[in-house]
């Protein structure tokens, strides 16, 4: 039985088995909220905490690569090897500044 809330209506006997339906079916509603409450704390314990996320965040963003200077280099023609070099060694540079 589902519950009512027009019963029992005014100025009438009641009938234990419809009152007991009546109680039975509220009990299932809040049974039901209950397990919905329960499903959600689950939920809610599986997140990160905020200091989670920020540590999280921290070991996962790029480093302040501020100390990483430009490369100052002029280009002519084909690369020389130098150039080359000097171009993959900046380059290796700033992605081991992008790590640490």
């Amino acid at each position: 039985m589902a519950f009512d809330p027009n019963k029992p209506t005014a100025n009438t006997l009641t009938d234990a088995a419809e009152m007991r339906g009546q109680l039975n079916a509220l009990k299932g509603l809040t049974d039901d909220l209950a397990a919905q409450v329960s499903n959600f704390q689950v939920q809610l314990d599986g997140l990160p905490s905020n200091d989670g996320m920020i540590d999280w965040l921290t070991d996962n963003s790029a480093r302040n690569v501020d100390a990483v200077q430009p490369l100052t280099l002029t280009l002519s023609g084909p690369l020389t090897q130098a150039q080359g070099q000097a171009l993959l060694d900046k380059l290796n540079q700033l992605i081991a500044a992008l790590h640490h």
